[in-house]
């Protein structure tokens, strides 16, 4: 069985109607920026089916949500549904179960709380109609879940001590089951040792260990305390002092053991990956018919990025053994390694599960989203809004234009995700739900026109299809598309391979509008999604800018480094001839990471010419709509 289904009403941060999170049932990871929710999402699972470590866990009035006006409510809902039963497991909870559509069984429990003057009362039931009936405890204990809290105090939790995470899970396992009128072995050894210790503190010869004898020194000490304690007594009262082990039954002495890796203290990243080896033991039980559910908050904590990626792959390889986990992250090497499909992006009040179901992603989308989200374009699902790009120079350039005109990225929470040509478009599926809804931000995607000049067409012509009949021209760039174009033309037949020339210059009008036609250039996607373009490409607009003659600075100073060789342009070449070096080697990443520098220092004499620049627009519009503003 499994948690399919969570529902939340007027629990802290969501009000009323509230949430409802569908799980998968293997590994669902909750991703998203602070306060957005997931820990309430995981603080709510537990509160309602408790933890394998009996920990004390009690509703608070804090618990009870705050709207804006600061009214809190008085009642609180949280609801679970399991499915995915085996015969087994659905004979614990006979009397509470139900039936979906397709037959299978269905376990509803739902905790609920009130305030009452001073106090809070909380009831637990289950049951498919609204009433149920009381969920008794031993049904409620075979729904504990196992959580891992955030900043593991991993040392303390795997030491010896009354309080001992480790000895409570060691109890827990059928190792450490008594059987009646038995010692465990465990218990046996210990006494022997006991006895051993009894020996060296009151025996006077004959000790030994294995075959080496022992000198009993502690004789000596116990003698020394007996007489001393009987000078304080009467005549006719005789102690006997001894020692021994304290407590040799079998849950005392778990108490007293620690799991350790190292004699010497290890580092908080190996404490924390024995503790979670440690927690995961008692999902392993053999014959265990009740649930198995993980709840990891945060991963990522002490562990370097390689112990992370090992610690996922090793949950979702084992789910077999282990359940299903529910783990939450800041990490983007995480969120860039965790397949789409177990993804839940927490955002404002809702959440939004990234499966198949959800999103507007097709399956070729998923596949190449999962070989190149990486770490960087993972930044996208901790954000307050994004802007996609699609090289290098501009995911240099916008944030040093952003902040000149009084939006710094880092302040409002904007991601810059740098996606490499034209595969924008598949990213901007993540946002597109299937419900027509967005992902609860904005997101501004900078593109290139790729609507060459005139002079570059003349200098470099492409190779076209051109006919023209009864004055009505037809121009294309591949034969198919040509051919689809003239099926209806009696020379269509007579049109091949060899056909295709070099743009001629009484051409190239209809050439750019055959180029602008052709190409798809939404200017929106949904309610949240933005593109911006320019006519050719970056540096052709920068040529075209108030930042003209900061970038010839940039394009002077780049030369100057070693390697380097260009013809620069002069100041007063057109636009075409001032960028044409780009075209050819001049790298576009380095003069732009040297551009944006020089901008951040002319950073008060810019801001309103920059604002003003027809050739920017395309960049501020792209910043101010991901900022909102």
């Amino acid at each position: 069985m499994y948690l399919l289904k969570l529902k939340i009403t007027n629990f802290r941060k969501y009000g009323d109607p509230g949430l409802e999170v569908i799980f998968n049932q293997g590994l669902n990871v909750l991703i998203g920026e602070n306060e957005s929710g997931k820990s309430t999402i995981i603080d709510a699972v537990r509160y309602i089916l408790n933890t394998q470590s009996y920990e004390y866990i009690r509703v608070q009035e804090t618990d009870f949500h705050c709207n804006q006006a600061g009214n809190r409510a008085e009642e609180l809902k949280i609801e679970c549904e399991f499915t995915g039963f085996t015969d087994q497991e659905a004979g614990n909870f006979l009397e509470w179960l139900g039936f979906d559509e397709n037959n299978n069984f269905v376990l509803r429990v739902w905790l609920s709380a009130i305030i009452k003057t001073d106090r809070i009362i909380v009831n637990t039931r289950a049951g498919m109609d609204d009433t149920g009936t009381v969920f008794e405890s031993g049904a409620r204990d075979l729904l504990r879940v196992t959580y891992l809290k955030p900043l593991r105090d991993a040392e303390i939790e795997m030491s010896s001590g009354r309080r001992s995470r480790f000895a409570q899970l060691l109890k827990s396992h059928p190792a450490f089951q008594k059987k009646p009128n038995e010692s465990h072995t465990l218990e046996e050894i210990v006494e022997e040792a006991d006895k051993k210790i009894q020996q060296y503190f009151g025996q006077q010869t004959g000790l030994t260990i294995g075959t080496k004898p022992i000198e009993p020194e502690g004789k000596i000490i116990i003698d020394e305390i007996e007489q001393a304690l009987n000078s304080y007594t009467s005549e006719d009262i005789k102690n006997k002092p001894f020692v021994s082990l304290s407590g040799v039954e079998l849950w005392a002495i778990l108490q007293r053991l620690s799991l350790q890796i190292d004699k010497n203290l290890p580092s908080l990243g190996m404490m924390n990956l024995l503790y979670i080896a440690a927690e995961f033991l008692l999902l392993k039980r053999d014959g265990y018919t009740g649930l198995k559910l993980v709840l990891l908050e945060e991963l990522e904590a002490h562990l370097h990025p390689h112990y992370q990626l090992n610690v996922l792959q090793y949950l979702i390889d084992n789910y077999n053994s282990i359940g299903q986990t529910i783990l939450t992250t800041h990490s983007v090497i995480l969120g860039s390694s965790i397949p789409l499909e177990n993804m839940i992006v927490c955002k404002g009040n809702r959440v939004y599960p990234m499966g198949h179901d959800y999103t507007m992603l097709d399956q070729i989308d998923y596949l190449f989203l999962e070989r190149f989200l990486d770490a960087t374009k993972a930044n996208l699902f901790f954000a307050k809004g994004i802007i996609i790009v699609e090289g290098d120079a501009e995911n240099l350039l916008v944030p040093a234009i952003a902040d000149v005109i009084g939006f710094p990225l880092n302040k409002y929470g904007i991601s810059l995700v740098k996606v490499g040509s034209k595969a924008w478009k598949r990213y901007a599926n993540i946002f597109q739900r299937t419900d027509g809804s967005g992902l609860g931000m904005r997101v501004a995607i900078i593109a290139d026109g790729d609507v060459p000049c005139r002079e570059h067409l003349t200098k470099y012509p492409p190779k076209v299809y051109t006919l023209e009949d009864n004055n009505v021209r037809y121009i294309g760039t591949d034969l198919v598309g040509f051919t689809q174009q003239m099926k209806k033309h009696s020379q269509s037949a007579l049109i091949t391979k060899d056909g295709k020339h070099p743009l001629t210059e009484d051409w190239i009008d209809d050439y750019l509008q055959f180029v602008s036609s052709s190409q798809e250039k939404p200017d929106r996607i949904g309610t949240d999604i933005r593109i911006t373009y320019n006519d050719w490409t970056l540096e052709y607009s920068l040529a075209k800018s108030c930042l003209k003659s900061l970038l010839h600075e940039s394009m002077i100073e780049v030369l100057k480094m070693p390697g380097i060789s260009f013809d620069p342009p002069d100041l007063t070449d057109s636009p075409y001839e001032f960028m044409r070096p780009f075209l050819s080697n001049l790298s576009k990443a380095l003069t732009a990471q040297v551009l944006a520098k020089k901008i951040m220092d002319k950073k008060p004499d810019l801001k309103g010419t920059i604002e003003q620049d027809p050739e920017l627009t395309y960049i501020i519009d792209a910043i101010k709509w991901a900022c909102n503003k």
